[in-house]
């Protein structure tokens, strides 16, 4: 019962009242300091639970990502539900209880999560979520230590880490309260009585409001739904009309707006300061530098690549050029020799035919002449005989 009590004593004490003041007077400012201390310990719960969500999103956003399935259903129930577990507990009526219950919560899930991540490789979802629910660990344990001293502290995490319940994922002990520890939660941190006394009773005063903001929480964790389930009736209908239609002929609108959005948009460049055009300058002038060093050096290497190739050419060229002009020297002899001989036998077969057709035309002209003469010898005779009878009858 002791260690019950003294788990409700897990705040900073109010501010004791000034001496002198009226009894009144001082129990207005007690319950007024406790208010602000309440409402403090509430913004540090709050601010606590938003980095501690930013956390566990963190750690398990890679393994939502990732091909295995398994790894990928780990890693988005560990962040539903250690996401959810940590706002329901930020969200209750008592500050006090909620910093008792992060406290609960943060020690058992990052013990679980030690217990899961034995054996595993220092990359694997469980190793980083580990990492993550270690860090909230201490960061509430810090938070604690404003409000709550260290020997309640060490009772407070002793009586958490005696939970009989079984700790083998951090999602399987979520949802674990200081109400689940025998002779502890809120029921005993109200029987408190003495330094939380004017604390409680600034809870108690404020009892309407919080109901108030409980039904505003409700609504506005439904609404969503409601203007969801409205939206969809709303579009149905819509796209049943005939006003779709004409909504959609009037899509012209849109796109006078478009053409205005890239006008501006298209202005846009002649508005660029001094300093982006003195930075791009640098940039044009730095990269046009190591244009020209890269293009020197690749001339460079061109020309001796160039000159080496050359060289390797014209010692193939020439030593091909002497094997071509062997071989050529070789195939002409050899062809020469047979023209050659060729001739020889043409201009023998030539000078045969040639004394046979001499002697051909030379009997031919032989007759020619023979013929010629016994013509002229018989022209004569005629020429004679002409004459006689010329003379033997001489015209008158």
């Amino acid at each position: 019962m002791i260690v019950a009590v003294a788990l409700a004593a897990c705040a900073t004490a109010p501010t004791p009242p000034k001496p002198g003041a009226g009894g009144g007077d001082a129990r207005e400012r007690r319950v007024t300091a406790a208010s602000a201390d309440a409402t403090r310990l509430q913004s540090q719960l709050l601010a606590l639970a938003d980095t501690a969500i930013s956390r566990v999103g963190t750690a398990t956003a890679p393994g939502t990502l990732d091909k295995d399935p398994d790894v990928r259903r780990f890693s988005l129930t560990a962040r539903l539900t250690l996401g959810t577990a940590l706002v329901g507990i930020v969200t209750g009526p008592d500050a006090v209880d909620s910093l008792l219950d992060l406290l609960t919560h943060t020690t058992l899930v990052a013990d679980a999560s030690r217990n899961e991540a034995r054996g595993k490789l220092a990359e694997s979802p469980q190793a980083r979520l580990t990492k993550a629910l270690e860090l909230n660990e201490a960061d509430a344990w810090k938070l604690a230590e404003r409000w709550v001293d260290a020997p309640t502290r060490a009772a407070l995490r002793e009586v958490i880490l005696s939970w009989p319940g079984e700790r083998q994922s951090a999602a399987g002990v979520a949802y674990v309260r200081l109400s689940d520890m025998p002779r502890a939660g809120a029921s005993a941190a109200e029987a408190g009585e003495g330094a939380f006394s004017s604390l409680r009773a600034a809870v108690q005063q404020a009892e309407q409001a919080r109901l108030l903001a409980e039904r505003a929480v409700f609504l506005t964790q439904r609404t969503p739904f409601e203007l969801r389930w409205n939206a969809e009736l709303f579009a149905h209908n819509m796209l049943t009309t005939e006003e779709m239609k004409r909504l959609l002929a009037s899509i012209s609108g849109l796109t006078v707006t478009a053409d205005s959005a890239v006008r501006v948009v298209a202005s846009m460049p002649a508005q660029l300061s001094q300093e982006r055009a003195t930075a791009l300058q640098d940039l044009f002038t730095r990269f046009e530098r190591e244009r020209s060093s890269a293009l020197r050096d690749m001339f460079a290497r061109i020309e001796l690549e160039r000159r080496a190739t050359l060289e390797q050419m014209a010692e193939i060229i020439q030593k091909e050029r002497a094997s071509i002009l062997v071989d050529a020297g070789e195939t002409i002899t050899v062809q020469r020799k047979a023209i050659f001989e060729e001739l020889a036998g043409i201009a023998s077969r030539a000078e045969l035919t040639g004394k046979e057709w001499g002697k051909t035309l030379l009997v031919v002209v032989l007759v020619l002449i023979v013929a010629l003469l016994l013509a002229l010898f018989g022209l004569l005779l005629l020429y004679r005989r002409l004459l006689q009878r010329m003379e033997r009858h001489p015209p008158k």
